[in-house]
């Protein structure tokens, strides 16, 4: 399999959609991406209590390491569904998984790294985040809202 059929997302651009708009407003917009700043520094302190609670035990870091990142991502697209104006979704539903595989992969990537650069999850949280509101703000939240 070619590497460009492996990940679709890289070739395809996405087909219009007929539904109309419906951007995060600026204000809320901003409110969220600061809290979601503030649990990304929570996040990066949890990521280091897990290192120290797990050192002697590798299974068990690498499991609550990707678990306390998806727990992050949940909370933060949890947060951004009730910023949502109601109406149609912009995006259809083959777009959400090729967003989600295509995040997840990065995600498992970032963790993966964090043995020889801890801050690795930090950059990738910190573009997704960047991504996510980007998203948000072209009325395409539903790409990440969970």
């Amino acid at each position: 399999m070619s590497a460009v059929a492996s990940r679709p997302w890289l070739v395809s651009a996405p087909r219009p959609v007929p539904a109309a708009p419906s951007p995060v407003p600026a204000a809320e917009l901003a409110r969220w991406r600061r809290v979601a700043d503030a649990l990304m520094v929570v996040l990066v302190d949890d990521l280091d209590a897990i290192e120290l609670a797990h050192e002697d035990d590798r299974l068990a870091l690498v499991h609550a390491r990707g678990q306390c990142l998806q727990r992050f991502q949940t909370t933060v697209g949890q947060r951004l569904a009730g910023l949502v104006p109601s109406g149609p979704a912009r995006v259809r539903p083959e777009e959400i998984q090729q967003a989600d595989d295509h995040w997840g992969i990065r995600a498992e990537l970032a963790l993966a790294a964090m043995d020889r650069d801890p801050a690795a999850v930090e950059r990738f949280v910190r573009l997704w985040l960047g991504v996510v509101q980007d998203a948000a703000a072209q009325g395409r939240a539903a790409l990440f809202v969970r």
